[in-house]
């Protein structure tokens, strides 16, 4: 359903515009144009700029491996590509900086000489060693009877 009204748009006067368009103008307008109008204006959001305690929020959430989906959710962005916009370094640090601690705690861990898993498995990853499998060596089972075989001559 379309119908037609009158709006009247007025220009503020800056001095310097045209004093046409300053003037109060009268115009044909459909609902569609209206909606269409105040909807630009409407939906139009400011940037985006993170704050401090966002970007250490996103940093201590990637340190604990939170997908970047829902720590996107948890800042009150809409999209994870908004959030590795405006985030990157603190997602990288984050993670970067987790890995560093538990590496270091592996380390001392294994070093201590406690604790027996951590330093085999820090030999296996670091230093390249390989766990093989033992194999058992049996001898070969000897019957209990030996069968002979006659001879048979030509």
């Amino acid at each position: 359903m379309l119908f037609f009204s009158e709006v009247s748009i007025s220009f503020p006067q800056d001095g310097q515009g045209d004093t046409k368009a300053s003037e109060h103008m009268r115009t044909r307008v459909t609902a569609q144009s209206l909606i269409l109008i105040f909807n630009e204006v409407i939906m139009a959001r400011k940037a985006f700029t993170p704050s401090e305690e966002q970007r250490h929020l996103v940093k201590v959430l990637s340190s604990y491996g939170i997908k970047q989906e829902d720590i996107a959710t948890e800042v009150g962005l809409r999209s994870p590509k908004t959030l590795r916009k405006h985030f990157r370094e603190d997602l990288d640090r984050g993670r970067i900086e987790a890995t560093i601690r538990v590496r270091k705690t592996l380390f001392e861990m294994a070093t201590s000489g406690k604790h027996l898993s951590a330093t085999i498995h820090w030999l296996n990853r670091q230093a390249g060693w390989q766990s093989k499998p033992t194999r058992e060596t049996r001898p070969a089972a000897t019957p209990d009877f030996v069968v002979a075989r006659d001879k048979e001559v030509a």
